[in-house]
């Protein structure tokens, strides 16, 4: 899942389409109190500064027109900045995908480079089988 993270400033590269599909669903942020609502749970308006946050492993395509990579970007950044953890913030942002893996091949590695994250941050081995 590629998420929209800053939904009080959408980034100038989102496509016109998904803008317009998120006004329509979370509301207009030129309104106040629409505004206010949203802060209160939108991702990047909610990241705090010395909290102790959890592993994260962040996807983006480059071509994703709905969810732009420079959204996943300033999130990571500023996840990175506000965390006060050992635990990594990892973004991927993949080439040539757009808001989702169809080549058969890039979705295994996809699927392979999530799955490795989460093992490591398990402590757990893969077994090899012979």
């Amino acid at each position: 899942v590629v998420p929209e993270l800053d939904l009080l400033n959408l980034p100038p590269d989102l496509d016109a389409r998904m803008q317009a599909a998120i006004v329509d669903e979370f509301g207009d942020v030129e309104d106040a109190e629409v505004a206010r609502y949203i802060h209160s749970w939108s991702p990047y308006q909610n990241v705090k500064d010395g909290v102790v946050y959890p592993a994260m492993f962040l996807l983006s395509g480059m071509l994703d027109r709905n969810c732009p990579p420079s959204n996943s970007r300033k999130f990571a950044a500023r996840m990175d900045e506000a965390n006060a953890g050992a635990r990594p913030i990892h973004l991927r942002v993949w080439r040539d995908v757009g808001h989702m893996v169809v080549e058969p091949q890039v979705f295994a590695r996809y699927h392979a480079e999530w799955l490795a994250f989460v093992m490591d941050q398990l402590a757990m081995k893969a077994e090899v089988a012979h």
